[in-house]
């Protein structure tokens, strides 16, 4: 079952709603809830509602990555440069940038059924602290949810994951924007073919590239920094 996190309003926010942003296995959902209502109301599904607190900081070398580069070499930089400075990507950070490039969600890791883990979302933000010095992750700046091997390889219209790929040995590409558009404007039953039929145009081999040290070695963040 997918899971959510809830954000009150920021500070001087006049708004009295409460945001969710559902860490599903097939990307994020935002659903607004009223405030002091305990259900989602009608989006479809229910959900269980739960606020992850990690006990012990997370090594960053002990997770694999998901993705073969990101798509804003800038972002990166601009946030190893907070980072460096001792920077925390906790909500309240993520909240007041969000008005800027910054994502508002954390750092998400994929909980698979053998006990592996991935980093499913958030590789502008581990290039960032990895480059900034630090090998760890705050309790604070991350989020788990469960998912099989076999969720990973579905096509799944109704929440957008439409770039199915194997976790274990392949990555995905860090801009799919497009790929989706085309296959949303497919007819339905020939979308899914498309897809599978395509993946080439999503998703390489890993090739070795497993860590985020391997990821800032290959997207040559190094001599970058080196600079």
């Amino acid at each position: 079952m997918p899971i959510l996190r809830l954000y009150s309003g920021a500070p001087g926010c006049r708004d009295a709603r409460r945001l969710a942003f559902c860490a599903s296995p097939h990307g994020v959902r935002r659903i607004w809830l009223c405030q002091g209502v305990g259900g989602i109301g009608r989006d479809r599904e229910s959900y269980r509602i739960t606020r992850i607190s990690l006990t012990a900081a997370v090594k960053i070398e002990s997770i694999p990555v998901t993705q073969n580069g990101v798509r804003d070499r800038n972002q990166v930089h601009e946030m190893a440069a907070y980072a460096r400075q001792g920077g925390v990507f906790d909500d309240a950070r993520l909240i007041a940038y969000h008005t800027g490039s910054w994502p508002r969600q954390r750092i998400t890791i994929a909980c698979l059924e053998d006990g592996s883990r991935f980093f499913h979302d958030g590789h502008h933000r581990l290039l960032a602290i990895h480059l900034g010095g630090r090998d760890f992750l705050y309790e604070e700046e991350v989020d788990y949810f469960d998912i099989t091997y076999a969720q990973y390889h579905e096509v799944n219209f109704e929440t957008g994951w439409l770039t199915p790929y194997c976790v274990r040995t392949e990555l995905r590409t860090p801009n799919v924007h497009e790929f989706k558009q085309h296959a949303r404007a497919l007819p339905p039953e020939c979308a899914e073919p498309w897809i599978r039929a395509n993946r080439h145009l999503y998703c390489v081999p890993r090739a070795g590239l497993n860590t985020v040290a391997d990821l800032a070695r290959y997207l040559g963040f190094y001599d970058e920094v080196m600079r």
